[in-house]
C-alpha cells in the first residue's frame, strides 16, 4: 500500500527582555545619575529593536553612546544576546525634589508584537553641584608640572560640602589647592590643580579628570574634564661593558655597547669609536623604537703592553652621548738604557 508521509514546521520563536540597573537611582537637580538599560534576545533568530527611553518632562534622558533618547540594537541569538547600554538620567532642574518614574520601550522590527518595558525610579535630591576644569586643554612634557582651575558651583537649593578628588588615569597623581569646599545655594568657588606629568606616561592625547562629590549625599556628584596633550620626547643613553677588560696580548677582546631610546620618539641612531687601540664597530648605524635598547659589539686590540681609553660617540636627534671603557695590556715594557 501506499506510505503515510508527514512534515514538521519547526517555527522559531522572538522574544526580547529590558531591566535598568540599577532600578532606583538618586542624583542631584541639574546632576546626571548613571544607569544601564540591559537588553537580552530571548529569541532563537537576530532581531533589531527599537530602543525609546521616556521620563518626566524636560529631563535629559540619554544613551551616553549617542547623545539621544532613542537609538536602534541588532541582537544575535545565543551568544552574544545582551548588551548594557549606559545611560545619562539628568533631572535638568526641571523637577522639584522627589521620586519620579522613568521608563524603556524595547520594539522589534521584524515582528511589533514583540515588546518589553523596563520601568525604574530616580529619586531627586534638592543637593545638586556643577564642576569645570580650565583651560579645557593643554599641551605638557613628561615631567613637567602643568596647572589648571577647577570652578565648583553649588546649583542646589541649600548650602553644601563638596569633596574633591582627581580620577581617571592621572587621578591619584592631581593635587588640589582644597580638598573640599563649602558653598551656599548658587556660589561657586576656584580651586587650583596642579598635575606633575608622570615619566611613564606615553606621548598623545589623554584626558583628565576630577570629582566633585557632596559630602551629604554621595550619590550625588560632577566629574569635570579637561584634555592632556603629552609632547614626545627624545632622550638616548649609552654605555660600554665591562669597563675595563685586561688581556696579554694583540688578540681582540670585545665590549658591549649598550645603548638605550629612553625617550618617547624612535630614533635612527649613528655610532662613532675612537681610540689609540685598534678598534671597529659591528655596526656604525642603528634604529632604535621609543622605550627599546639595543647591542652593540666593539672589537679591540691592543698593538703594545698599556692603556688604551676607548670612546663610543653615538649621534641621534635626542643629541649626542658618549660611551668609554678602557683596554689595558699587560707585559714587559724595555725602557732605552743610556750608559754614564
Amino acid at each position: 500500500g501506499a506510505a503515510d508521509s508527514a512534515a514538521l514546521d519547526v517555527i522559531a520563536t522572538k522574544g526580547v527582555s529590558a531591566t535598568f540597573r540599577p532600578v532606583s537611582a538618586t542624583t542631584g537637580l541639574g546632576t546626571a545619575a548613571p544607569m544601564t538599560l540591559t537588553l537580552g534576545n530571548l529569541g532563537a533568530l537576530s532581531d533589531t529593536y527599537d530602543v525609546t527611553l521616556f521620563g518626566p518632562g524636560g529631563w535629559a534622558l540619554t544613551f551616553e553612546r549617542s547623545g539621544m533618547s532613542s537609538l536602534t540594537q541588532t541582537l544575535t541569538p545565543f551568544a552574544f544576546d545582551s548588551v548594557d547600554l549606559r545611560l545619562r538620567v539628568n533631572p535638568n532642574f526641571a523637577s522639584a525634589p522627589g521620586t519620579y518614574p522613568i521608563s524603556a520601550s524595547v520594539t522589534s522590527r521584524s515582528d511589533p508584537s514583540v515588546i518589553a518595558v523596563a520601568t525604574g525610579t530616580v529619586s531627586v535630591l534638592g543637593v545638586s553641584v556643577a564642576a569645570a576644569l580650565s583651560p579645557m586643554s593643554q599641551t605638557s612634557l613628561p615631567n613637567a608640572a602643568t596647572a589648571w582651575t577647577l570652578a565648583v558651583t553649588n546649583t542646589g537649593n541649600a548650602a553644601a560640602t563638596y569633596a574633591i578628588t582627581g580620577a581617571g588615569e592621572f587621578g591619584g597623581e592631581m593635587q588640589f589647592g582644597m580638598l573640599s569646599v563649602t558653598l551656599a545655594a548658587g556660589a561657586s568657588a576656584n580651586v587650583p590643580v596642579s598635575l606633575t606629568v608622570p615619566g611613564w606616561a606615553l606621548a598623545g592625547a589623554h584626558g583628565l579628570y576630577a570629582q566633585v562629590t557632596a559630602q551629604a549625599a554621595p550619590a550625588v556628584f560632577a566629574i569635570a574634564s579637561a584634555d592632556l596633550l603629552i609632547s614626545p620626547t627624545t632622550a638616548l643613553s649609552a654605555s660600554l661593558s665591562p669597563a675595563q677588560i685586561v688581556v696579554s696580548s694583540a688578540a681582540p677582546a670585545y665590549f658591549g655597547l649598550v645603548i638605550t631610546n629612553t625617550g618617547g620618539t624612535d630614533l635612527q641612531v649613528s655610532l662613532a669609536v675612537t681610540s689609540a687601540a685598534n678598534v671597529a664597530l659591528a655596526s656604525d648605524a642603528t634604529y632604535l623604537p621609543s622605550g627599546y635598547g639595543g647591542l652593540v659589539l666593539v672589537s679591540a686590540s691592543a698593538p703594545a703592553p698599556g692603556m688604551y681609553p676607548i670612546t663610543v660617540t653615538v649621534t641621534s636627534a635626542a643629541g649626542t652621548v658618549t660611551a668609554t671603557a678602557t683596554l689595558r695590556r699587560t707585559g714587559q715594557v724595555y725602557l732605552p738604557m743610556a750608559r754614564k
